[in-house]
């Protein structure tokens, strides 16, 4: 049976067309190759998700070797794309260690893609995944992520500023500390020898004895300390000769080597520091610059270098030659300490390794949206946030305290929380709001117009167009509380926090949530910018222009965010000065991210998607896992009115239509579906899903703009002739390009029926 549907399939050409795409079956499990030789065989894998620094960095590329355990810590964007990281990869690893052998990741898109298997196939290098529903690779390179996660966030809460200052000094802590299975530290393992920093030496005031062309004349006599003794302690001494050391000045990094049968033995008076009080030494003090160097009383000539043999070690010699040198004692390791040494409580918990983590967590912004106010006031960052809000109405003169009038009411207020991310889902800014609940106005009582213009879409789109047509940047800035600058005329009173009795607060300034806040906000804007010679848009007036000779500005309002652009970079910073000098404002750079629409500009042009809202939604209803569909639509699909089933939540429907935006392939099916809205069943819900696995399928797919393309209107239309099953009404379909960019699409069912196909 099974055979003659599997022929059946083959020869129907609908079947193979609406098949869904299965993904080959992997084999079995395979146990790692063992590692003979360093920087042979290697892991890596990518730390998401930190806060973006001022560079641009927002996650670490880590590369773990499996022999040598020792490891890279590479600052990388999020959104870099394979070609980055392989140039990223050449000049780190490639240069440092050779060409690998294989190289062990998870399945991320940039490992597993096209680019990055034919790089390192021409490389010779072998590539190997985790398994697909794992991806977490082996636990060695998991507890270097955890291991450099705790020292970053130490580090942080030690000295302050931005993480990504401190990841030279994590890899050089975590290669230079010493590994269990190897007992030793990885850099001895990997380069058989110590590292000593000359950070150190400067810390410590001291440095290195100097080379054999200016020496200081000495009288006691040290014993030589051959270069292969590694031992902790420094009683151990060994070697037959000794040599008469001094130091010259303003000379950092030498060796004295014997002339009297020494060999290539070397005498290095460097001290041993050790990690773990790193935080101790290095706490308020300049690490760049070291202190003054030793000063020779005597500076013979290098000819004047006298030698002599000694055979037996003397504890009086060493003692003199510390006091000499200053040199220090050596570092030694200790299971149990003294109550003096301890810092912190001692009656505290061990500390685990989610507290740490949870201290990386909150050492930039909040993640989670309080819904309460005594959840907020439990929280640093929102308790900031607030007190900034309350700063602004102080600021502002916002309101006066008063007793409530009789006759008048009094509307209350909330506190709202919400979370400002930027074009990768990451929080950048905490936003608390204290709102007015407006639910109690009724309308040519306590208001009388609250009308105020908003901009769509397409009006964005044609700004982007016109600057891809002249070939210019387009910036955001965001009003911080805006509707705190526009003045009320209606009189509105707002309750008191509880605790004071007959008072209230009688509004100077429009607050959030009022019904008039709109309306005031675009006048007081409006009323600002006209009179600098700006003028108002025909059909849109939240377009605001103005023309500098063969310059233009152009400037499009959506409530508190702006968007501008200019012929001039000049006009430009004209323009942010302005705002400034009448408004908060926070100057945000080029234009990203704008209404959940991803905006990249570039030399040849702006490319429009909106694949992260793409992600949020398949996360959101669960299709994250389910595998892609290469239609939005199956081919001759006849929707009906599902008179069976149960209605299930339908605001799929509302996303896809908002998402039709940048992706004008899906406005046919999701305007089939929103037929269906009102009363949505099991059927429809299924014809949905497909859109959602077709958008998995192709993510990255919007809107294109060349620069400097010819700026015509050009409008495509065009209808079917009875194409629905149910009423047998005619579909219309439009979409209009400006300069050969689209900017708005439509797909309507028509209210009449069509008795022929002219009439359709």
């Amino acid at each position: 049976m099974k055979r003659d549907v599997a022929r059946y399939v083959e020869k129907c050409l609908t079947c193979l067309r609406v098949k869904a795409d299965r993904q080959r079956p992997h084999g079995k499990l395979q146990p790692l190759d063992i590692s003979i030789w360093k920087w042979e065989h290697i892991t890596m894998d990518l730390i998401m998700k930190f806060y973006r620094t001022s560079r641009g960095f927002d996650a670490i590329w880590v590369i773990v070797d499996r022999l040598t355990k020792s490891a890279h810590f590479m600052l990388i964007r999020e959104s870099s794309s394979s070609e980055v990281l392989a140039d990223i990869y050449v000049k780190k690893i490639k240069s440092r260690h050779g060409v690998l052998v294989t190289i062990i990741s998870n399945r991320d898109v940039r490992f597993t893609s096209w680019f990055w298997s034919k790089f390192h196939e021409d490389l010779g290098t072998t590539l190997q995944f985790s398994m697909t529903f794992h991806p977490q690779i082996d636990g060695q390179s998991e507890r270097t992520i955890q291991a450099l996660e705790d020292m970053l966030c130490a580090c942080v809460l030690d000295f302050g500023g931005s993480w990504d200052t401190y990841l030279p000094l994590a890899e050089f802590l975590y290669n230079n500390s010493f590994h269990a299975s190897i007992s030793i530290p990885r850099y001895e393992m990997l380069y058989g020898r110590r590292y000593k920093t000359p950070i150190c030496w400067g810390e410590l005031g001291q440095c290195e004895p100097g080379c054999m062309e200016i020496v200081q004349n000495t009288i006691e006599s040290i014993e030589m300390i051959p270069a292969k003794n590694r031992q902790k302690s420094s009683k151990k001494l060994c070697g037959q000769e000794k040599v008469k050391l001094g130091v010259p000045s303003g000379r950092y990094g030498n060796t004295v080597r014997g002339q009297n049968g020494c060999g290539n033995q070397k005498l290095r008076c460097k001290p041993t520091i050790r990690s773990s009080s790193m935080t101790k030494r290095f706490r308020g003090r300049n690490l760049g610059k070291p202190t003054k160097p030793y000063e020779a009383t005597t500076q013979p000539k290098p000819s004047s270098v006298q030698t002599s043999i000694s055979t037996e070690p003397n504890s009086q010699n060493l003692q003199e030659i510390n006091s000499t040198f200053n040199l220090p004692q050596a570092v030694k390791w200790s299971k149990d300490h003294l109550q003096s040494q301890i810092i912190g409580d001692l009656s505290e918990g061990v500390k685990i390794r989610e507290n740490v983590n949870y201290c990386l967590f909150s050492c930039f912004v909040s993640k989670i949206e309080p819904k309460k106010v005594t959840n907020a006031l439990a929280d640093p960052f929102w308790v900031e946030a607030m007190q900034e809000e309350l700063l602004q109405f102080e600021r502002k003169n916002m309101w006066t305290l008063t007793l409530l009038p009789n006759g008048k009411i009094s509307i209350g207020t909330k506190w709202v929380f919400r979370n400002k991310k930027d074009e990768n889902g990451v929080v950048i800014r905490n936003n608390a709001r204290l709102v007015a609940q407006c639910y109690c106005q009724e309308e040519c009582i306590d208001y009388e117009e609250t009308f105020a213009p908003v901009a769509r879409l397409e009006a964005f789109k044609i700004l982007l167009a016109y600057a891809a047509h002249r070939g210019f940047k387009v910036y955001q800035m965001d009003v911080k509380s805006a509707y705190l600058n526009c003045k009320l005329k209606e009189e509105v009173y707002v309750k008191k926090p509880p605790g004071t009795q007959n008072h209230v607060y009688f509004l100077d300034k429009a607050l959030y949530g009022l019904k008039q806040a709109p309306k005031a906000w675009y006048e007081r804007l409006s009323t600002f910018l006209l009179p600098h010679n700006f003028h108002t848009g025909t059909t849109d007036i939240t377009l605001f222009y103005k023309k500098l000779h063969d310059n233009i500005l152009l400037v499009q309002i959506y409530v508190d965010d702006i968007i501008f652009g200019s012929t001039d970079v000049s006009v430009c910073k004209e323009f942010e000065s302005l705002m400034q000098s009448a408004f908060k404002m926070s100057m945000m750079g080029e234009l990203t991210f704008f209404l959940r629409l991803q905006v990249k500009q570039s030399s040849e042009g702006i490319f429009i998607n909106q694949a992260k809202y793409i992600q949020d939604l398949l996360k959101k209803y669960k299709l994250d896992e389910v595998s892609p569909m290469r239609t939005p639509m199956a081919t001759g699909l006849k929707l009906q009115k599902d008179l069976s089933g149960c209605k299930l939540y339908r605001g799929m429907i509302g996303s896809l239509l908002y998402l039709t935006a940048s992706r004008p392939d899906i406005m046919f099916a999701t305007c089939i579906c929103a037929m269906y809205e009102v009363n949505p069943k099991e059927s429809h819900l299924s014809a949905v899903k497909r859109i959602l696995r077709y958008l998995k399928k192709t993510p990255s797919l919007g809107l294109w703009y060349p620069l400097y393309s010819v700026f015509d209107l050009l409008a495509y239309t065009d209808s079917d002739y009875g194409g629905c099953q149910v009423d047998r009404k005619s579909t219309s379909g439009s979409c209009q390009f400006l300069g050969g960019k689209l900017v708005s699409g439509s797909s309507k069912k028509q209210n009449f029926f069509s008795t022929s196909t002219v009439e359709a």
